[in-house]
């Protein structure tokens, strides 16, 4: 499955209003779903996934990645280019230098510990840019085990809360759609979500790509 999909055209915009606030919902209703799956896990302990938990899992995840899909194709933002550039702010962001084993940013940790731009056994300086789903997986499985993040990014339940704070961003610049950067900042916001998303399905075992195909052929 790739990561964009095809222009709009000239849609009318008074009907992609009235999308957006449809593909809104779904949002809102999709990770709703996904964290009453979690809610009763306990910290600590393996969680098991029954044939029904994971497919419904499978059906969520899916509503969620084509949403933020369609939202993108109906602001005409490519989201593979978008979420290429986001992968390397966050690289900017949490140097494998400094940010190894824990989750401090650059910036607030510059004075403790130097940043090494020129470090070239560093993997940051390798990556392929992002154009499918797998893509995306791929390339966020990377950025959290070269970073030994698995303890922050690699629980389904706190994956989830970061989703459903990622998709409240994505619906609080509709509702406050302010300066002229508004594009740029949803492209952001969208492939937050699509990082997320493709992160947490790795960590359930999910095939995104066969169960878009699934959902959406």
């Amino acid at each position: 499955a790739v990561v964009s999909t095809q222009s709009t055209g000239d849609k009318p915009m008074t009907d992609l209003n009235t999308s957006v606030d449809k593909h809104l919902c779904k949002l809102v209703e999709s990770i709703g779903l996904i964290s009453e799956a979690f809610q009763w896990d306990t910290d600590g302990k393996e969680i098991v996934f029954s044939s029904a938990k994971h497919a419904h899992l499978c059906n969520q995840l899916s509503m969620i990645i084509n949403v933020v899909r369609a939202l993108a194709q109906t602001h005409k933002i490519s989201l593979a280019e978008a979420f290429n550039q986001k992968m390397q702010k966050n690289r900017d962001k949490y140097p494998l230098s400094t940010s190894k084993g824990t989750f401090i940013k650059y910036n607030e940790n510059e004075e403790k510990v130097p940043k090494q731009p020129d470090d070239k056994s560093s993997s940051d300086h390798k990556y392929s840019k992002v154009s499918t789903i797998n893509d995306a997986s791929m390339a966020m499985k990377s950025f959290v085990e070269e970073r030994n993040w698995q303890k922050y990014h690699g629980n389904p339940r706190n994956l989830t809360l970061a989703l459903f704070g990622e998709i409240g961003e994505v619906i609080e610049l509709f509702i406050t759609k302010k300066g002229d950067k508004f594009d740029q900042c949803l492209g952001d916001e969208l492939s937050d979500c699509l990082a997320y998303s493709v992160r947490l399905a790795s960590c359930c075992d999910i095939d995104l790509n066969a169960a878009l195909a699934h959902h959406y052929p």
